[in-house]
């Protein structure tokens, strides 16, 4: 798992990361994921790898406007 490619909004693809920019940087456990390897996208809490790099305020989906923006703009 180089390179990954995170999914925000279902809209914008960001990426390719190194799992240490993840490391540094955090990742959303909602935040969609891709690698080589995968037939699909998928949740990056779903990723055992990622599970010590997914910021742990942010289990949820975001409810509110002002929490899907910042969720976004992570």
């Amino acid at each position: 798992m180089e390179k990954i490619y995170v999914l925000k909004s279902q809209k914008f693809v960001k990426g390719p990361y190194s799992y240490d920019f993840l490391k540094n940087n955090g990742i959303n456990y909602s935040d969609m994921i891709w690698h080589e390897g995968l037939a699909d996208w998928i949740p990056a809490g779903q990723v055992e790898q990622l599970k010590d790099v997914i910021s742990t305020h942010e289990k949820k989906e975001p409810s509110s406007l002002i929490d899907k923006l910042i969720s976004f703009l992570r």
